[in-house]
C-alpha cells in the first residue's frame, strides 16, 4: 500500500513541476505584443495564415481614450498621443 502511495505522490509532483514550467513558458510568452488575426481563411500553402489562423481576435473597443491626451491601444497595451505634436504635450506634463 505505501508503494502505491509512494507512486501517486510521485506522479502528483511530477505533474506539479510540469505545470510549474507551463505557467513559466505562459509568463515568457505574454511578454511579446500580440498580435491580431488578419481574417484570412482561404489556404494558398502549408503553414499560410488561411491555413493556421495565428493571431487573436480584436478586442471592442480597439482603443480608450484615457481622457489625458491620450489613447491606449486595447490589442498591444500600447499609449499614444492623441496629437502627434508633442511639444504641447512634453511642456505642460514634463518640462
Amino acid at each position: 500500500m505505501n508503494d502505491i502511495v509512494a507512486t501517486q505522490e510521485e506522479t502528483i509532483d511530477q505533474q506539479l513541476a510540469q505545470i510549474e514550467e507551463l505557467e513559466e513558458m505562459l509568463n515568457q510568452l505574454q511578454k511579446f505584443a500580440p498580435v491580431a488575426k488578419t481574417g484570412q481563411t482561404d489556404s494558398y500553402a502549408d503553414c499560410d495564415d488561411g491555413d493556421l489562423e495565428k493571431g487573436i481576435v480584436w478586442p471592442v473597443p480597439r482603443f480608450t481614450d484615457n481622457e489625458d491626451g491620450t489613447v491606449t491601444d486595447n490589442l498591444t497595451g500600447l499609449v499614444w498621443l492623441k496629437n502627434a505634436n508633442c511639444q504641447l504635450f512634453w511642456s505642460k506634463n514634463v518640462g
